[in-house]
């Protein structure tokens, strides 16, 4: 890592390559870019103070910084020696272009060589396999024209499966996908009082899988449950016009490491992850890659690149839909017994590799919007456990097979399990 002294111009991109991990938004790049490019931006982003660190830098050395008391709401910074600061919370930017580094499910095909050196029971079978520590939101929507599941519906090139699928298990690939129905319907596609405006038609519908799809003028959508929405645009890039039941929105939008809410009568936002409205009454809306949402007196008006979700909930629920829409979903050979379970309260937790010659799991968990704690049981006896926040990494003590480990609101963790060979059979685990 490179020291603090070091000159945001000199500062090379491999500088935050330890700090990049699939699953979450590149803070690190974003924080270099915007030092290279326009570095008076950095005080208008909450939490940014994190990434500049993780970079090998900091704000005061950043930026030069003059000591301003202020009253009525106006912010004011402190840069000496020390290098103390406090971070803008007044009037922040709403321009956060970070996308998320994607997961590659291939990562969990290699649990089978895993199960073999643990000497653990493994039958394969060819699955899509969900590696986040929640059950999926929202649909999956895959372009294989040779997939076949009893869990997905065929629009040809596209197939849609539902959601609902838990962590670290899988939908097999075994059977056919339901056909879809020649019959159009002009139906509507709300969420909690928000509702897609745009023209479309739903042209499938799966009582059994809870899962209807739509089509719009270029798009495909999954709607799970009648709330949660994938939406793939043929195109590349789509717009949406969703109306609202608020005159002032609260929306709250993630900065680096954090959410941040405000509320507004209008106004343009740039992210991956925001939730519009009150608890009980919200949309989260996430996508690995930035889009841009416009907000007016009873609308909203989204452009966004490839893809989308959308579902009932606040900005928890926001940030793993723009998670899980990182995914790159695939068909791998899986053993269906299952790695591990993990759970994710108040965070994000997921697992992104897997290193069957070192034995050793390789996680990630951070909590944007409260404090949380992540929970992991694996099939086997843990040797050691590491977490490392990119500033130092040290040992946490797990308990024979299971760990929890305590996410303080803003933190973010890589997670090292190594594990070791079982001295008695373990019995399967379950939810």
């Amino acid at each position: 890592m490179a020291s603090s002294n070091t000159s945001p111009k000199t500062l090379s991109r491999d500088s935050s390559s330890r700090c990049r991990v699939p699953g979450s938004p590149d803070w690190t790049k974003l924080a270099l870019r915007i030092l290279q490019d326009s570095p008076d931006y950095l005080t208008r982003l909450p939490g940014i103070v994190k990434a500049l660190y993780h970079l090998g830098t900091d704000l005061g050395k950043a930026i030069s910084l003059n000591l301003n008391l202020g009253c009525c709401g106006k912010t004011y910074y402190i840069s000496d020696n020390s290098s103390l600061y406090t971070e803008l919370l007044h009037n922040p930017g709403r321009k956060v272009e970070a996308g998320l580094i994607p997961i590659d499910t291939d990562i969990l095909s290699s649990t089978k060589q895993l199960f073999n050196k643990l000497g653990l029971p493994c039958s394969r079978n060819i699955m899509i396999v969900n590696p986040l520590g929640w059950p999926l939101i929202s649909p999956i929507i895959i372009k294989d024209p040779g997939l076949k599941s009893s869990h997905c519906l065929d629009l040809g090139s596209y197939k849609v499966l539902p959601g609902g699928l838990h962590p670290l298990q899988g939908f097999s690939l075994a059977g056919e996908c339901l056909q879809l129905s020649s019959k159009t319907l002009d139906t509507k596609i709300e969420l909690r009082g928000f509702r897609i405006e745009n023209s479309h038609t739903q042209i499938s519908s799966s009582k059994t899988l809870q899962l209807d799809v739509y089509k719009g003028e270029n798009w495909i959508a999954g709607v799970w449950k009648k709330s949660s929405i994938t939406l793939l645009d043929k195109y590349g890039e789509g717009s949406l016009e969703i109306k609202t039941p608020f005159y002032e929105t609260p929306i709250a939008m993630l900065y680096p490491y954090r959410f941040v809410e405000q509320v507004i009568l209008e106004g343009e936002f740039t992210t991956v992850a925001l939730s519009a409205g009150y608890e009980g009454k919200s949309i989260a809306i996430g996508s690995q890659h930035p889009f841009l949402v416009r907000v007016e007196p009873g609308k909203l008006e989204i452009k966004y690149n490839r893809s989308i979700r959308i579902g009932p909930g606040g900005p928890l629920t926001a940030l793993r839909l723009a998670v899980e829409d990182s995914i790159i979903h695939k068909p791998i050979e899986y053993c269906a017994e299952g790695l591990a379970h993990i759970r994710s309260s108040n965070s994000i937790v997921l697992i992104y590799d897997v290193d069957p010659d070192t034995l050793v799991l390789r996680l990630l968990a951070y909590s944007p919007v409260r404090d949380g704690v992540a929970e992991i049981r694996v099939r086997a006896p843990i040797r050691q456990a590491f977490i490392d926040d990119c500033r130092g990494r040290e040992q946490i003590l797990f308990q024979h097979e299971l760990g929890r480990i305590p996410l303080p609101w803003g933190s973010w963790y890589k997670v090292e399990i190594d594990v070791r060979k079982p001295l008695f059979k373990f019995k399967k685990y379950t939810k």
